[in-house]
């Protein structure tokens, strides 16, 4: 999918100078060879400014390479750019903008609006209080724990750099955990979700590409669309989908698990519905 889990990002690490700085990503650990002294390793990212835990009654703007060995909180916004880690959580009492290699060791959470673009590692869950956007851009975004919005929720995974006009890289966005929101759910590109999905708002999918081998969007939870649905592109449900209310599909739904679909299907010439479980639809289903 282009953003790597982290036991692979780890991986990659290890494999050349156990102190280089990974794009903002601190390298494991330090593991002496069985010949050599433990007294021999150096301090981790040497090069990098370190700072202790930030809290806060105004805004909080960094930017990078720095390494905060702790938390940071703020009554007013957070704003990281380029090549930070945080060893803790970032918490706001207002907005919350991370961008261009950022990672946080802990949680996210904001009473205001969350922006993740650009190469973000998020290796807790997400709580906010307004609208989030999640966008892989250039680097991609990958979250290990679970997303809760009150407002509207928006995963990009198109790879574009909309402010640079320019194709992006890796711009994937994966979701290792559950994803409830309150409103409208938006995906868009390449993005993939292991746990279930629940969206009380409008639910609108489009994938990248076509193609039934790539540019999909995943699921690898249990789905359920409580205002309707509609999916544009391929995408493959791992496990049951569920919608209350009317689903409009333009291209291929894969549902490796049970459909039920409380309302009509509608199928764009050439669109395909692929059930494997048990398929339940309470209207009609026909071709638009």
């Amino acid at each position: 999918m282009g953003v790597v889990p982290p036991e692979s990002k780890e991986a990659e690490a290890s494999s050349s100078n156990p102190h280089e700085d990974v794009l903002g990503v601190p390298p494991p650990a330090y593991t002496p060879l069985p010949e050599a002294s433990s007294s021999s390793s150096a301090p981790e990212n040497p090069d990098i400014p370190q700072s202790k835990a930030i809290s806060a009654r105004t805004s909080v703007n960094l930017t990078g390479p720095l390494e905060v060995q702790g938390s940071i909180t703020a009554s007013s916004s957070i704003t990281l750019k380029s090549r930070i880690v945080v060893q803790g959580k970032c918490s706001s009492s207002s907005s919350v903008t991370l961008s261009d290699n950022i990672t946080i060791q802990g949680k996210i959470d904001s009473s205001s609006k969350i922006l993740l673009r650009d190469g973000v590692r998020v290796e807790g869950k997400i709580d906010g209080s307004s609208s989030i956007d999640i966008i892989g851009g250039n680097g991609g975004v990958w979250i290990g724990g679970k997303i809760d919005a009150s407002g509207p929720l928006t995963f990009d995974g198109t790879g574009v750099d909309e402010e640079k006009g320019v194709q992006g890289v890796h711009g994937a966005v994966s979701v290792q955990g559950k994803v409830d929101t309150s409103s409208n759910l938006d995906i868009r590109g390449n993005v993939e979700i292991e746990g279930d999905v629940t969206v009380s708002g409008k639910f609108n999918i489009v994938s990248a590409t076509m193609s039934q081998d790539e540019g999909t969007v995943r699921f690898g939870g249990k789905v359920s669309g409580r205002n309707g649905a509609v999916i544009e592109g391929h995408v493959i449900a791992e496990k049951n989908f569920l919608v209350k209310g009317n689903l409009k599909i333009v291209g291929r739904l894969y549902v490796k698990g049970d459909l039920e679909v409380r309302g009509s299907v509608a199928l764009g010439k050439g669109s395909e519905l692929v059930v494997d479980g048990k398929r339940t639809i309470h209207g009609t289903l026909g071709e638009v």
